[in-house]
This record gives C-alpha cells, sequence and structure tokens, in this order.
C-alpha cells in the first residue's frame, strides 16, 4: 500500500468533505468570475476594421500555436497514461492513478487555453480604449483580461485539488494530478518560452536580412507571430507554472500534515495526541488547511482586482502594486481567521508539529501559539520580499538596470558583461531570503512549515499573476496601436501600459522561482517521509552524509543538470529563430510581396509550425527532466543519490533562474530606458549595444529561466511517483 495513502485513507469524514465543498464552491466562483469578465471584455469595442483585422491577425496566430500545443500535449498525456497503468498494474490502483494524470494535463490545459483566449481578445480592444476612452479605461480593460485569466487558472487548480479529495482519503491521485500538470507546464513552459523568444529572434533577423520587410505589419508573419508569443509565454506558460505548484504544494503539505499526525500517534504524548483529535475536523485539519488557505487566497485576489484603476501615466506601476498589498492584507486576515476557527492556534497543535513535545534533545523549536499561521505569513512576505527585488535589479528606472544602459555607450562586450554581472549578483539576496524563509517555517511548525510557506507565497498569486498578464495585454496592445498607427495620444497611452508591464515583468517570474524552491523543498521532506514508510528503520539510509560516494555523486549531478537543461533551451531558440528568420525572407522574395494590396499570410499555418519546431527542440530538455531522476534511481546510486541529486539541482536551479530571469529583464529594460532619450536613444551605438544585450536576454529570461521550474518540480514528483520501484 502507498504510504501517503496508508498516512490519510482514515482522515478524511463527512465534516472534513464538508469543508473540502467549501473550496470547491470558491475555485467554482472563481472560474463564474472569470467567465463573466470574459464576456464582457469580448463585449468592449474593437475600434476600426484596421484593428480588428489587427487583433483578428493575433487570435490566428495564437491558434496556430494552440494547435501544436493540444497535439502534443495529447500525445504526452496518452504515453502518460499507459506508462502509469503498466506501472501500478499490480497495485489495484492503476486506472485512478492514471486518470487523476490525465486530469492533471487536461486541466492545466483547459486553463490555459482558456486565459490566452481571453487575453489576445483584449490587444484591439485596449487600443480602442486608450484612443477614444483614455488612459483609465484602457488599464481596465487590459487588467480586465487578465486578472480573468488568472482567475481562470487559479479556480481550476483549486477545484480540481478539492475535488479529487472530496469523499476519499486517497492522496496518490494528486500526485498523479501533479505529475500530469508538471508534464503540461514543461510543453507550455518550455517549448513556449523557446518559441516566444524564437519569434521575437526571428523577426530581427529577418528585418535585418531585408530592410524591405515591414517590422510593424501584419503581412509580415513574424510581427503577429511575435505578438502571439507575448501571450503564449506570458500566459500559457505562467499559467501552467503556477497550476503545477499549485498541486505539488497541495500534495506536500496534505502528505505532511498526515505523516505529523502519525508521529504524534507514536509518540505517545495524551496532551498533544488530545490537541490535535480536537481540532475542528479533527487529525485531518492537518490535511484540510492547505486546501483552505488556497480558497482563502481567491477571496482575497477576487476583493483586490478593483484597486487596479489610475488615470497618471506614471503611476500605472503603482496601481498594480496597490492591488498586491491589497489582496496580501485580506489574505492575512484571512488565514488568521481560519488558523483560530480551526483550532490550529493552541500551542499543543505547534508542540505536535515541531516535534518539541517529543524531541527535548532539539531545543530550537518554537512551542508558542499560531506556529501554523506564522509558517504561512512567512511565505506570504517571503513572495513580496521577492518581487520589490526583482523590480530593484530589474526596473528601468532604478540604479541597477541604468547602469547597464550607461555601459551599452561603451558597445555590445561592456553591455553583456554588464547584465551578466547583474544576474549573477541578483540572485543572491533573493536565495537568502528564501532560506530565511524556510528556515523561520520550519522553526514554527516543522516541516510542515515549510510546505505551508509555500502555500502562502501561492495563495494570493492570483493578484501577482494578472500583473504578470497584463503584460501581454498591454505588448498586445501596444503591437495593434503600432500596426495600425494609432495617433500619438494614443501610442502614449499605450506605450505607458507596456513600459508598467516591463517594469514588473520580472516580478511574476520571481515569484514563481520563490514558490518553486519552497514547493521542491516540502516535496524533499515528503520524499524522505515516504522512504522512511516504504523501508521501516532504514531512515538513516536517506540521510545525507557529505563523506558518502553515493551523495557526493549525486550532488554533483543534480548541480550540473540544470545548466545543460538551459542550454537546451538557450540552443533551441536560436536554432528556431534562424529557421523562422529565413522562412519570413523567403516568403517576401519569393511567394508574395509585402506591399500594396498584398493578401494576409496564413498566421494560424506559419505560427503552427513555428510552435512544432519549438516543441522538437524541446525535447531533449523534456527527455532530461524526465530521464534523469529515472536513471540515478535505477543505477548504483539508488534512493540516497536521487535524493542528493534531487536536492543539488533544486539548489543550483533556484540561484541560476534568479541570475538568468534578472539578467534577461535587466537588458531589457535597459534597451527601454535608452530608447527614451538618454545615451543618445534610439539609432545610437549605445542603442544598437543594449539591443544586442536585449537579444542575447531573451532566451535567458523567457525560456531557460522560467523553464528551470518545471524540470526541478518534474523530476521531484516523477521521483515521488516511483520511489516504491527504486532499490533501498
Amino acid at each position: 500500500m502507498d504510504p501517503i495513502v496508508d498516512a490519510t485513507r482514515e482522515l478524511l469524514d463527512v465534516h472534513v468533505n464538508a469543508w473540502m465543498a467549501a473550496c470547491l464552491g470558491v475555485g467554482v466562483l472563481a472560474i463564474i468570475v472569470a467567465w463573466v469578465l470574459h464576456a464582457r471584455l469580448v463585449g468592449r469595442d474593437e475600434g476600426s476594421d484596421a484593428m480588428k483585422r489587427a487583433g483578428r491577425a493575433i487570435h490566428l496566430g495564437v491558434r496556430g500555436f494552440l494547435r501544436a500545443h493540444l497535439a502534443a500535449l495529447a500525445a504526452l498525456a496518452l504515453a502518460g497514461t499507459v506508462l502509469l497503468l503498466f506501472a501500478f498494474n499490480r497495485t489495484g490502483e492503476a486506472w485512478t492513478t492514471a486518470l487523476a494524470f490525465s486530469a492533471g494535463c487536461v486541466g492545466s490545459g483547459l486553463a490555459g487555453v482558456l486565459g490566452l483566449r481571453v487575453v489576445t481578445a483584449s490587444g484591439a480592444r485596449t487600443a480602442q480604449a486608450a484612443a477614444s476612452r483614455g488612459l483609465g479605461a484602457a488599464l481596465r480593460t487590459s487588467h480586465m483580461a487578465a486578472a480573468a485569466a488568472a482567475l481562470y487558472v487559479i479556480g481550476f487548480a483549486v477545484v480540481s485539488i478539492a475535488a479529487l479529495h472530496l469523499g476519499t482519503g486517497d492522496p496518490r491521485r494528486l500526485l498523479a494530478f501533479g505529475l500530469g500538470a508538471s508534464v503540461t507546464a514543461l510543453v507550455a513552459r518550455v517549448a513556449g518560452g523557446i518559441f516566444a523568444k524564437a519569434a521575437d529572434v526571428g523577426l530581427h533577423l529577418a528585418v535585418r536580412a531585408n530592410q524591405d520587410i515591414p517590422d510593424d505589419d501584419t503581412r509580415n508573419p513574424g510581427v503577429v507571430a511575435d505578438d502571439a508569443g507575448d501571450c503564449v509565454e506570458s500566459v500559457a506558460g505562467m499559467g501552467a507554472d503556477l497550476y503545477e505548484s499549485f498541486a505539488a504544494a497541495s500534495l506536500a503539505a496534505m502528505s505532511l500534515g498526515a505523516f505529523a499526525w502519525s508521529a504524534v500517534e507514536k509518540s505517545g504524548n495524551s496532551d498533544v495526541r488530545s490537541a490535535i483529535e480536537g481540532l475542528d475536523a479533527g487529525p485531518a485539519t492537518l490535511v484540510l488547511f492547505p486546501v483552505t488557505l488556497f480558497a482563502a487566497g481567491i477571496v482575497a485576489a477576487l476583493l483586490a482586482a478593483p484597486f487596479v484603476k489610475t488615470e497618471n501615466e506614471r503611476k500605472i506601476g503603482a496601481a498594480l502594486q496597490r492591488s498586491t498589498m491589497v489582496g496580501a492584507v485580506l489574505f492575512t486576515a484571512g488565514a488568521a481567521a481560519l488558523t483560530f476557527a480551526l483550532g490550529l492556534a493552541r500551542p499543543e497543535v505547534t508542540q505536535a508539529l515541531t516535534g518539541a513535545a517529543r524531541e527535548a534533545d532539539e531545543p530550537w523549536r518554537y512551542n508558542g501559539p499560531a506556529g501554523v499561521l506564522w509558517a504561512v505569513l512567512a511565505g506570504l512576505v517571503l513572495g513580496l520580499a521577492l518581487g520589490r527585488i526583482a523590480e530593484w535589479n530589474t526596473s528601468q528606472d532604478r540604479p541597477p538596470a541604468r547602469k547597464v544602459a550607461e555601459e551599452s555607450e561603451a558597445g555590445p562586450p561592456a553591455n553583456v558583461l554588464s547584465g551578466l554581472a547583474l544576474g549573477m549578483a541578483s540572485c543572491v539576496w533573493p536565495s537568502l531570503a528564501i532560506a530565511l524563509t524556510a528556515g523561520v517555517a520550519h522553526y514554527m511548525a516543522g516541516v510542515y512549515g515549510v510546505s505551508l510557506a509555500a502555500v502562502g507565497l501561492l495563495a494570493t498569486l492570483a493578484v501577482p499573476f494578472a500583473v504578470h498578464a497584463f503584460g501581454a495585454a498591454a505588448e498586445n496592445a501596444c503591437g495593434v496601436a503600432e500596426i495600425v498607427r494609432l495617433g500619438p495620444d494614443a501610442r502614449r497611452r499605450t506605450d505607458a501600459l507596456d513600459a508598467a508591464a516591463a517594469a514588473t515583468a520580472a516580478m511574476g517570474k520571481s515569484y514563481a522561482t520563490g514558490a518553486t524552491a519552497l514547493t521542491s523543498l516540502a516535496l524533499l521532506a515528503t520524499f524522505r517521509e515516504v522512504y522512511d514508510r516504504l523501508h521501516p528503520g532504514a531512515a538513516s539510509h536517506l540521510r545525507l552524509d557529505l563523506a558518502d560516494v553515493q551523495v557526493q555523486l549525486g550532488l554533483i549531478v543534480g548541480a550540473a543538470l540544470p545548466f545543460l537543461f538551459s542550454s537546451f533551451c538557450i540552443r533551441a531558440v536560436g536554432r528556431v529563430a534562424r529557421t523562422l528568420a529565413d522562412q519570413i525572407v523567403n516568403e517576401f522574395k519569393e511567394s508574395r510581396p509585402l506591399g500594396g494590396e498584398a493578401p494576409q499570410p496564413n498566421h494560424t499555418k506559419f505560427v503552427a509550425g513555428g510552435a512544432r519546431r519549438a516543441i522538437r527542440r524541446a525535447v531533449p530538455a523534456a527527455l532530461l527532466a524526465i530521464g534523469a531522476p529515472i536513471v540515478v534511481g535505477f543505477s548504483p546510486l539508488g534512493a540516497r543519490g536521487l535524493a542528493a541529486m534531487l536536492v543539488g539541482a533544486t539548489l543550483t536551479a533556484t540561484t541560476l533562474a534568479f541570475t538568468l530571469t534578472n539578467a534577461g529583464t535587466a537588458w531589457d529594460n535597459a534597451k527601454r530606458y535608452v530608447a527614451s532619450g538618454v545615451f543618445g536613444g534610439k539609432g545610437s551605438p549605445a542603442y544598437r549595444a543594449a539591443v544586442t544585450g536585449d537579444v542575447v536576454g531573451d532566451p535567458m529570461k523567457d525560456a531557460a529561466g522560467p523553464g528551470l521550474h518545471t524540470f526541478i518540480k518534474l523530476m521531484a514528483l516523477l521521483s515521488l511517483v516511483l520511489l516504491p520501484f527504486f532499490p533501498a
């Protein structure tokens, strides 16, 4: 029998199911609100015929990507389902495990499709609002689309998690569900990021190769592919990443909560045992609590959304930040209310989770009230801190990015070196913040507290995800305004939206990186607990003794894997970009001139072809993520070497993701700063140097860096699924 099932099967009862049903209802509410926002957006004016054609072209481009994406996803889901049926054939749980895996693929894919549809529909409507009704209307239109996309993703995630647990205590379904979401995230995040940046770079290469090719006309398929790629990367990619994080964090928190009760039962401490049994839903409260926090986060996000409003072009970023802070405050109140309502604030509960009542030789344990609440709030504060650190390092209004712009005056080499140095330095503070948060959470509530910190960071992520998706909506509106050549007032407003989105671009990625790091630490703790129950009395075997050659080799292999993965992603962007550039130039030369009354190209076909190439180029990265834990687990390194590999990969991937993301975003914003008129402005040597840095950073910040999130979570989830089959 699966250890996680053993630990939780008897915990859930009718009372707990009522709580789960309430969480399910909140998730359904989020989906309904997203649908209403989507319908309101579609009802808004798209503007002139030219704006409608531009919006339609981008829609066709996104549809082309979805065709390739869904075909690849269907193939992976089918292959994974068959393999799980074969692997679990003798356990009696093969069909439920396989169906949960398929549900993870379908749920994540459906949320991404709906999010893409609503953001794609916002481009022309935002541009029209900017032209006819002013900045405030344009901001409301674009943020409405972004909020709908975020609520689709978060709503489907909470509905899936609650539904999988409603009426059953079998969390293996959630483990398989998380694995399915990871597969979807791998396709959307890695392949989507490769395509998005390849389209951008390919467009620049084609225009450079032939100066007659326009770079602001839908008759150039690269223009539409570039706009479609922005939606794919910022909405489908980020959405799949967060959907996967929700599933993984829920699995870890629920499993560790169940294991904590098992430890209490064995401790023989009657006071602590009675405290846990006296919780509102009994011992199952520890399993239930993470899902209720996610539901509270949805409510906070719904109430915070109306605070995004301004008529001042210089205060767009402040309006976006205001909604984030309001959401954090509301969630804090909700988390505190849930902690006291469920009875988790009692000191005896904290002692049960930290081990203070049964491990007298380890005094560094908090034994006061509301330990779980402090752990949750530690994760919440970490998210806010990561956002501010990323904004400081990458915004064009801050000294670090401006220093990169200043170095551009000395040429491309100086710009590239300055950006790399910034990226390497920028990983220090967020890494220390993650370490501090994990330490505080562990002090407050043990390993269960670390998983709750991940939940606390993710619970309000609908708000920062909406800010991130707002970037795609703003870029689309800016693209439409450029294509149809709107007036200077409208262009100034859409440019202001785009600039605000650029300033917050790294914040969403930093949230995702922090969530991935904490979730991975919680999954590592779950890995150890599961191993201990599979092999009773062998817990010491999994302790990572640095003198053990298995541990040494595992750490080295794990530390190297993120670099190899990043190499695959960056190289893939360059190769796909060259192919797309050649296709644009050939179409211009041989098929039909892009001037006069030439017909529109087949945007769906062009983007679908580029997406298929990106997916094929993502295969080596996918094989690395899937193959590494299998090879190491079945090798002489065994489960101990695999645990060491996961530790090494998690630590390296976290710091590398911050480095790549912040360096790439700083290069992008340094280019924008030079383009604003400083250091010679557009066309100057400094601007050309800044463009070089931006091109170098594109695959780093939008393909390799974010792809590392799915890489380490997929390896951790797959290791948990296959752990019963690995030799001790």
